[in-house]
């Protein structure tokens, strides 16, 4: 990941110290070594293919303290099950706009969000459409698109952030 990456992933995410993450399609495991760096609790770093999970976990012991607190796991994210409200905030990078499913996939991290935690998606912007009306019909709100930075993390990309409602009350 560029530094350019980094700073795009900073301002999309946030302050993550304390959080528990889950990290869908963590390719290399960039973003979650990034992560417990920035201060987050815990990484569930997922990803279906066993050879960028190889990378993953041969490249996170060098990225120093704290990449104990990274668990990768190799995931097929349409048939994929989170453990249920385990999470403060769902990073998503490119996810929602490839998978055939957008709401079945935002369901699976709506439910593996806690209360107001909150999915952050990186999608190209001729997709922005279509993966917001996915996070409506998973019940997500405060769905919100903005501009990514030009150049990263892909040209004419944009980040699109939605949060779980709070339960409701009978």
């Amino acid at each position: 990941m560029t530094p350019g990456a980094l700073e795009q992933l900073a301002a999309a995410l946030g302050d993550v110290a304390g959080a528990d993450v889950v990290d869908l399609a963590c390719g290399d495991g960039a973003a979650a070594r990034w992560l417990v760096g920035a201060g987050a609790r815990s990484v569930l770093a997922l990803d279906l293919d066993p050879d960028a999970l190889d990378r993953a976990r041969a490249l996170a012991p060098r990225a120093g303290d704290g990449q104990d607190r990274v668990l990768f796991e190799q995931a097929d994210l349409e048939q994929a099950r989170l453990p249920f409200e385990a999470y403060d905030l769902a990073w998503a990078p490119g996810v929602l706009a490839s998978t055939p499913d957008p709401v079945r996939t935002a369901r699976m991290a709506r439910a593996g969000l806690r209360p107001y935690g909150r999915l952050v998606a990186t999608v190209p912007a001729a997709a922005a459409g279509r993966v917001v009306a996915a996070l409506g019909e998973a019940l997500l709100d405060e769905v919100v698109v903005t501009a990514a930075a030009p150049g990263e993390p892909a040209p004419g990309a944009v980040v699109v952030t939605a949060r779980k409602p709070p339960r409701r009350r009978p």
